[in-house]
Protein backbone atom coordinates (compact mmCIF):
# COMPACT_ATOMS: atom_id res chain seq x y z
CA UNK A 1 0.00 0.00 0.00
CA UNK A 2 1.37 3.42 -0.93
CA UNK A 3 1.54 6.62 1.10
CA UNK A 4 -1.82 8.49 1.10
CA UNK A 5 -1.99 11.05 -1.67
CA UNK A 6 -4.82 13.11 -0.14
CA UNK A 7 -6.54 13.67 3.19
CA UNK A 8 -9.89 12.38 1.92
CA UNK A 9 -11.42 8.93 2.26
CA UNK A 10 -11.43 8.35 -1.47
CA UNK A 11 -9.78 5.29 -3.03
CA UNK A 12 -7.02 7.58 -4.23
CA UNK A 13 -5.54 7.37 -0.71
CA UNK A 14 -4.42 3.80 -1.39
CA UNK A 15 -1.95 4.68 -4.15
CA UNK A 16 1.40 6.37 -3.89
CA UNK A 17 1.67 10.12 -4.71
CA UNK A 18 3.68 9.31 -7.84
CA UNK A 19 0.81 7.21 -9.20
CA UNK A 20 -1.72 9.87 -8.25
CA UNK A 21 0.28 12.35 -10.32
CA UNK A 22 0.30 10.01 -13.31
CA UNK A 23 3.95 9.01 -12.83
CA UNK A 24 5.70 5.67 -12.36
CA UNK A 25 5.02 4.38 -8.85
CA UNK A 26 7.95 4.68 -6.41
CA UNK A 27 7.84 0.92 -5.80
CA UNK A 28 7.70 -0.05 -9.49
CA UNK A 29 10.52 -0.58 -11.98
CA UNK A 30 10.21 -0.05 -15.72
CA UNK A 31 12.06 -1.32 -18.77
CA UNK A 32 11.27 1.94 -20.55
CA UNK A 33 11.92 5.47 -19.33
CA UNK A 34 8.76 7.11 -18.01
CA UNK A 35 10.26 10.40 -16.76
CA UNK A 36 13.38 12.51 -17.31
CA UNK A 37 16.39 11.23 -15.38
CA UNK A 38 16.87 13.17 -12.17
CA UNK A 39 13.16 13.95 -11.69
CA UNK A 40 12.67 14.62 -7.98
CA UNK A 41 9.60 13.75 -5.90
CA UNK A 42 9.17 14.62 -2.23
CA UNK A 43 6.43 12.92 -0.22
CA UNK A 44 4.44 14.45 2.62
CA UNK A 45 6.23 12.12 5.06
CA UNK A 46 9.57 13.80 4.26
CA UNK A 47 11.00 11.14 1.98
CA UNK A 48 12.52 12.26 -1.30
CA UNK A 49 13.25 10.22 -4.44
CA UNK A 50 15.07 10.79 -7.72
CA UNK A 51 14.35 8.93 -10.95
CA UNK A 52 17.28 6.93 -12.28
CA UNK A 53 18.44 3.96 -14.31
CA UNK A 54 20.37 0.93 -13.11
CA UNK A 55 23.62 0.05 -14.83
CA UNK A 56 24.55 -3.29 -16.40
CA UNK A 57 24.16 -5.12 -13.06
CA UNK A 58 20.92 -5.57 -11.11
CA UNK A 59 20.56 -3.62 -7.85
CA UNK A 60 19.31 -5.07 -4.57
CA UNK A 61 16.85 -3.16 -2.41
CA UNK A 62 18.49 -1.19 0.37
CA UNK A 63 21.97 -1.00 -1.16
CA UNK A 64 23.55 2.43 -1.53
CA UNK A 65 24.29 3.34 -5.15
CA UNK A 66 26.73 5.65 -6.87
CA UNK A 67 26.82 7.27 -10.28
CA UNK A 68 28.65 5.60 -13.15
CA UNK A 69 32.38 6.25 -13.01
CA UNK A 70 33.48 8.81 -15.64
CA UNK A 71 35.60 7.33 -18.43
CA UNK A 72 35.96 10.13 -20.97
CA UNK A 73 37.94 12.91 -19.34
CA UNK A 74 40.08 15.59 -20.97
CA UNK A 75 39.33 14.50 -24.54
CA UNK A 76 40.49 16.40 -27.62
CA UNK A 77 38.09 18.39 -29.75
CA UNK A 78 38.69 17.30 -33.37
CA UNK A 79 36.66 19.97 -35.21
CA UNK A 80 36.55 23.61 -34.13
CA UNK A 81 33.14 24.41 -32.66
CA UNK A 82 32.19 27.96 -33.54
CA UNK A 83 29.93 30.14 -31.44
CA UNK A 84 26.36 29.04 -32.09
CA UNK A 85 27.28 25.45 -33.00
CA UNK A 86 25.10 22.76 -31.47
CA UNK A 87 27.44 19.80 -31.76
CA UNK A 88 30.97 18.78 -30.80
CA UNK A 89 33.35 16.26 -32.36
CA UNK A 90 35.41 14.62 -29.61
CA UNK A 91 37.93 11.76 -29.30
CA UNK A 92 37.26 8.89 -26.87
CA UNK A 93 39.41 6.54 -24.78
CA UNK A 94 39.29 2.78 -25.45
CA UNK A 95 35.52 2.54 -25.38
CA UNK A 96 33.04 1.88 -28.13
CA UNK A 97 30.35 4.55 -27.96
CA UNK A 98 26.80 3.42 -28.59
CA UNK A 99 24.04 5.56 -30.06
CA UNK A 100 22.78 8.12 -27.50
CA UNK A 101 24.90 6.60 -24.73
CA UNK A 102 25.43 10.06 -23.24
CA UNK A 103 21.95 11.48 -23.89
CA UNK A 104 20.93 13.60 -20.91
CA UNK A 105 24.52 13.85 -19.73
CA UNK A 106 26.96 16.74 -19.84
CA UNK A 107 30.13 17.87 -21.57
CA UNK A 108 32.33 20.59 -20.08
CA UNK A 109 35.39 22.42 -21.39
CA UNK A 110 38.71 21.68 -19.66
CA UNK A 111 41.08 23.83 -21.68
CA UNK A 112 41.10 26.57 -24.34
CA UNK A 113 38.65 29.46 -24.55
CA UNK A 114 35.35 28.62 -22.93
CA UNK A 115 37.09 26.77 -20.12
CA UNK A 116 34.64 25.68 -17.35
CA UNK A 117 31.56 26.10 -19.57
CA UNK A 118 29.20 23.11 -19.64
CA UNK A 119 26.57 21.90 -22.10
CA UNK A 120 23.75 19.36 -21.85
CA UNK A 121 23.96 16.47 -24.30
CA UNK A 122 20.82 15.84 -26.37
CA UNK A 123 22.26 12.70 -27.97
CA UNK A 124 25.33 11.27 -29.67
CA UNK A 125 26.30 9.25 -32.71
CA UNK A 126 27.86 5.80 -32.39
CA UNK A 127 31.66 5.66 -32.61
CA UNK A 128 34.63 3.29 -32.48
CA UNK A 129 36.94 2.93 -29.48
CA UNK A 130 38.91 6.06 -30.30
CA UNK A 131 36.15 8.12 -31.88
CA UNK A 132 35.67 10.78 -32.77
CA UNK A 133 32.14 10.82 -31.43
CA UNK A 134 29.67 13.52 -32.38
CA UNK A 135 27.81 15.01 -29.42
CA UNK A 136 24.53 16.84 -30.16
CA UNK A 137 23.79 19.62 -27.68
CA UNK A 138 20.67 21.24 -26.31
CA UNK A 139 22.42 24.62 -26.05
CA UNK A 140 24.45 26.61 -28.53
CA UNK A 141 28.21 26.84 -27.98
CA UNK A 142 28.79 30.13 -26.15
CA UNK A 143 32.55 30.42 -26.71
CA UNK A 144 34.40 28.85 -29.65
CA UNK A 145 36.34 25.67 -28.84
CA UNK A 146 39.41 25.22 -31.05
CA UNK A 147 40.37 21.87 -32.54
CA UNK A 148 43.83 20.76 -31.45
CA UNK A 149 43.95 22.89 -28.31
CA UNK A 150 40.47 22.54 -26.81
CA UNK A 151 39.73 19.58 -24.56
CA UNK A 152 36.48 18.52 -22.94
CA UNK A 153 35.19 15.88 -20.52
CA UNK A 154 32.02 13.84 -21.07
CA UNK A 155 29.93 12.63 -18.14
CA UNK A 156 26.69 10.67 -18.10
CA UNK A 157 23.73 12.03 -16.18
CA UNK A 158 24.44 11.28 -12.48
CA UNK A 159 21.28 9.12 -12.36
CA UNK A 160 22.15 7.09 -15.47
CA UNK A 161 23.87 3.71 -15.10
CA UNK A 162 23.81 3.48 -11.29
CA UNK A 163 25.91 0.80 -9.59
CA UNK A 164 26.23 -0.47 -6.02
CA UNK A 165 28.55 1.90 -4.19
CA UNK A 166 31.97 0.16 -3.96
CA UNK A 167 34.29 0.19 -0.94
CA UNK A 168 36.31 2.93 -2.66
CA UNK A 169 34.01 5.36 -4.43
CA UNK A 170 34.67 6.09 -8.11
CA UNK A 171 31.89 8.71 -8.37
CA UNK A 172 29.48 10.47 -6.02
CA UNK A 173 26.77 8.56 -4.16
CA UNK A 174 23.26 8.81 -5.59
CA UNK A 175 20.52 7.09 -3.59
CA UNK A 176 18.98 3.86 -2.31
CA UNK A 177 16.42 1.73 -4.18
CA UNK A 178 13.51 0.59 -2.01
CA UNK A 179 12.92 -2.40 -4.33
CA UNK A 180 15.14 -4.72 -6.36
CA UNK A 181 15.96 -3.15 -9.73
CA UNK A 182 16.66 -5.24 -12.84
CA UNK A 183 19.80 -4.31 -14.80
CA UNK A 184 19.20 -1.36 -17.15
CA UNK A 185 15.70 -0.74 -15.72
CA UNK A 186 14.35 2.59 -14.46
CA UNK A 187 13.31 3.15 -10.86
CA UNK A 188 13.09 5.63 -7.99
CA UNK A 189 16.07 6.03 -5.66
CA UNK A 190 15.60 7.49 -2.19
CA UNK A 191 17.78 10.47 -1.26
CA UNK A 192 15.93 12.04 1.68
CA UNK A 193 14.04 10.92 4.77
CA UNK A 194 13.80 7.70 6.73
CA UNK A 195 15.25 4.85 4.67
CA UNK A 196 16.42 1.28 5.39
CA UNK A 197 20.00 0.90 4.12
CA UNK A 198 22.14 -2.25 4.17
CA UNK A 199 25.60 -2.05 5.72
CA UNK A 200 28.76 -4.15 5.85
CA UNK A 201 29.79 -2.76 9.24
CA UNK A 202 28.41 -1.99 12.67
CA UNK A 203 26.18 1.07 13.03
CA UNK A 204 26.50 3.04 16.28
CA UNK A 205 23.53 5.05 17.53
CA UNK A 206 24.18 8.77 17.27
CA UNK A 207 27.11 8.46 14.86
CA UNK A 208 27.14 9.52 11.21
CA UNK A 209 26.86 6.80 8.59
CA UNK A 210 29.70 7.36 6.15
CA UNK A 211 30.84 6.14 2.76
CA UNK A 212 34.57 6.54 2.22
CA UNK A 213 34.71 9.20 4.93
CA UNK A 214 31.95 11.22 3.30
CA UNK A 215 28.58 11.79 4.93
CA UNK A 216 26.05 9.98 2.83
CA UNK A 217 23.17 12.16 3.97
CA UNK A 218 25.11 15.31 3.19
CA UNK A 219 26.13 13.96 -0.23
CA UNK A 220 22.51 13.33 -1.18
CA UNK A 221 21.20 16.62 0.20
CA UNK A 222 23.91 18.63 -1.52
CA UNK A 223 22.87 17.22 -4.91
CA UNK A 224 19.10 17.09 -4.58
Amino acid sequence: MGIPATNTNQAQMNVSPATALGMQDIYTISETKQLPLGTFVRLADGRGFVYGKAGATALAAGKLTQSAAPTQEDQAVTVTAAVGAMQLSVTTDSETTTLNQYAGGFVYVNDDTGESQMYTIRGNAAATTTGPVILYLYEKVRTAITAGSGTVSIVKHPCDGLIVSPTTLTASVCGVPNVAVTAAYYAWFQVLGVCPVLTDGTIVVGEWVRSEERRVGKECRSRW
